[in-house]
C-alpha cells in the first residue's frame, strides 16, 4: 500500500478470498500509516458495503458529504448522474483516499442473500 500511495496509479485493488484479513490490514494502514506514507491526502474516507443500506448511491452521498463538509441530506434528492459528476469533479481536483470495503457486494453476482 505504501508503494501504491507514492505511485501515479489512481486506484489500488486489494483482493483475496474472504476471511484473509484484507479489511484488517487496510484499516491498520489507513489508520496508522497512510498519512505518513503520503502527506498530501485532502481527506481519508472508509466506506463499508457490509453495512445495511450501503450501495453505490449511498457511497456517493457519503463521500460528497465528507468532501464538501455538508450533511448527507444535502445530496439525497439529487439525481444519481449529478452525484457521479460531482464526485468525479472532487476526485480529479485533489488527492482523496477512499477505501471501499466490501465493494464486491455491489456486483450483480453477489446480489443474493447467501452470497459470501
Amino acid at each position: 500500500m505504501r508503494d501504491w500511495a507514492t505511485s501515479p496509479e489512481p486506484v489500488l485493488l486489494f483482493e483475496a478470498i474472504g476471511g484473509m484479513g484484507k479489511s484488517t490490514v487496510t484499516w491498520e494502514w489507513v489508520k496508522n500509516h497512510a498519512a505518513t506514507d503520503r502527506a498530501d491526502w485532502t481527506g481519508r474516507l472508509w466506506y463499508s458495503f457490509y453495512e445495511r443500506g450501503a450501495d453505490m448511491r449511498d457511497f456517493k452521498i457519503t463521500a460528497l458529504a465528507y468532501m464538501t463538509r455538508q450533511k448527507p441530506e444535502a445530496f439525497r434528492a439529487r439525481p444519481d448522474s449529478e452525484l457521479t459528476t460531482a464526485l468525479l469533479h472532487h476526485l480529479t481536483r485533489a488527492p482523496w483516499l477512499l477505501v471501499l470495503d466490501g465493494l464486491e457486494r455491489v456486483l450483480s453476482a453477489y446480489h443474493r442473500a447467501d452470497a459470501a
